[in-house]
């Protein structure tokens, strides 16, 4: 069955002057590198129409209006335009938590059933097809575990809250294991159905996960735990020949070099992540367009 796939996108454009006006009066400390946008939205853009033709609707995930990038064509007949409060209940909003934002994306009006979830940062490179993220109704994924994973193991608040969505899915499935499954910071397939389910098995705890958190904190949970959960449930089928794309960029990187890496893993889609690596945003713009650049050079009906 030709199912539609849709891919779901949050952004955030931190400099905003109303978004920093209301992010001054609910969070403490503004961590820009959180929120910063380094010019790999307009990229993703371009991945999608030249190598993704077949998405059926981009969701573009936004807090408010003053949020949208002035070069988006927003009359483009795939594009959705998704504010928090369209999806999120109003008692958790606003929200600086990405966990929050991704959890409740099985909420969002008219997503199709199989979806993928990227990040701002995510481009596809080369093109993709649909049996890359799903066939015959399974989430085409690398499969692989790490076993016996413990908290002592963590060393990022990004590593605890996957340790806290392992354990979560052992309760879901009353298997209450600790194997942490493979994850890979790229575009992410799920299953809207799968989202339901957690949901409905789950729901005081994904609730009590973020406890109306503002921003990030060790107690979340992501949005792979409906991933991890459909490889317990035998949804999953293996993709050898995954080619992970990601790569974190320092103040020292060079655009050949991270060029010369995408190019020897021939890797489709890459997430250039700074993990507040990169000091200098000017620079880090500069490098981040020559590189992708190098791939996605024409614009997009996308941009105006």
């Amino acid at each position: 069955m030709n199912e539609p796939i849709d891919i779901i996108v949050p952004y955030v454009n931190c400099w905003d002057p109303k978004w920093l006006d209301l992010a001054t009066k609910n969070i403490e400390t503004i961590i820009y590198n959180n929120y910063r946008d380094l010019g790999t939205i307009k990229y993703f853009f371009r991945g999608v129409e030249y190598n993704m033709p077949w998405i059926n609707n981009v969701y573009f995930v936004v807090q408010s209006k003053s949020q949208i990038p002035t070069w988006l064509n927003i009359n483009h007949p795939k594009l959705k335009i998704v504010y928090h409060s369209d999806y999120i209940p109003e008692k958790y909003l606003p929200t600086y938590n990405s966990n929050v934002i991704e959890l409740f994306y099985n909420k969002i009006k008219g997503l199709s059933n199989q979806f993928i979830v990227a990040n701002d940062d995510m481009v596809a490179i080369r093109p993709l097809t649909k049996d890359n993220f799903f066939n015959n109704g399974k989430i085409v994924y690398t499969t692989k575990k790490h076993e016996n994973f413990t908290l002592n193991d963590c060393k990022t608040l990004f590593e605890i809250t996957i340790y806290n969505t392992v354990k979560s899915v052992g309760k879901i499935t009353a298997k209450n294991n600790h194997t942490l499954y493979k994850h890979y910071h790229l575009f992410t397939p799920h299953l809207k159905s799968l989202y339901d389910y957690g949901w409905k098995k789950y729901k005081h705890s994904l609730i009590e996960s973020f406890n109306h958190s503002k921003v990030r904190t060790n107690k979340n949970i992501t949005h792979y735990l409906f991933l991890f959960l459909a490889e317990e449930l035998k949804l999953v089928e293996n993709y050898e020949n995954y080619k992970e794309g990601y790569i974190e960029l320092f103040d020292s990187s060079k655009y050949e070099d991270v060029i010369s890496f995408l190019n020897n893993n021939n890797s489709k889609m890459c997430c250039l992540n700074d993990n507040f690596k990169l000091t200098n945003d000017n620079e880090a713009r500069k490098m981040i367009n020559l590189i992708l650049d190098t791939y996605l050079p024409n614009k997009s009906l996308f941009e105006l």
